[in-house]
């Protein structure tokens, strides 16, 4: 009887052994689980060409409220009355509520293009040929009509090209021109979501 019960004693045990190897490979099964995952998070955010930023206050100090935004300025050329296919930068910013927000910077320098409250009438054409039209009111930064902030959201998430022209007539200074295009981007959809 003493023989059936050291049998059992180390059946329990093996079993016990078995059952606590299993648990412990399982264990390390969600830890690498884990870890793949946030190597696969920092790899995404790594490999995108979006960033989230936020917005600042009257104090100069940081809100909660975030938006995404281009890590590299997109390239392209301006005109006016005075000069012609001069260096552009312009940085596309994007709020949680779709709303698009548009940067320009002449010769690439620091600061935005200022100006009154102007409508400039914008044109965005995709790498398939389509084009979608609408207006922004431009002061330091262009804000895109409702409509228009909808058309290029979507079109961003695609990943594909887009190309902006944006323009001013004035009956004093004549006309302004702005020319951009994102080239190829990754990464928006992914940022995007996590505003």
């Amino acid at each position: 009887m003493q023989h059936h019960l050291t049998r059992f004693a180390f059946s329990l045990a093996v079993m016990a052994l078995i059952t606590l190897t299993t648990s412990c490979a399982d264990i390390l099964l969600l830890s690498l689980a884990d870890d793949s995952e946030t190597k696969g998070e920092a790899e995404k955010e790594k490999e995108s060409d979006w960033k989230i930023g936020y917005y600042i206050d009257d104090y100069g100090d940081q809100t909660s409220e975030s938006y995404l935004i281009n890590k590299a300025r997109f390239r392209g050329r301006f005109s006016n009355f005075v000069v012609s296919g001069k260096d552009l930068t312009a940085e596309v910013m994007v709020s949680a509520a779709n709303k698009v927000r548009i940067n320009l910077y002449e010769y690439g320098l620091m600061e935005s293009v200022s100006w009154d409250a102007e409508t400039y009438m914008v044109k965005i054409k995709t790498l398939d040929n389509r084009e979608f039209q609408g207006e922004a009111i431009c002061r330091k930064v262009c804000l895109l009509s409702e409509e228009l902030s909808q058309a290029v959201h979507q079109q961003l998430m695609t990943g594909e090209s887009l190309k902006f022209y944006l323009e001013h007539n004035d009956e004093y200074t004549g006309s302004r021109t702005y020319r951009f295009s994102t080239g190829k981007h990754q990464g928006y959809g992914y940022t995007f979501d996590k505003l």
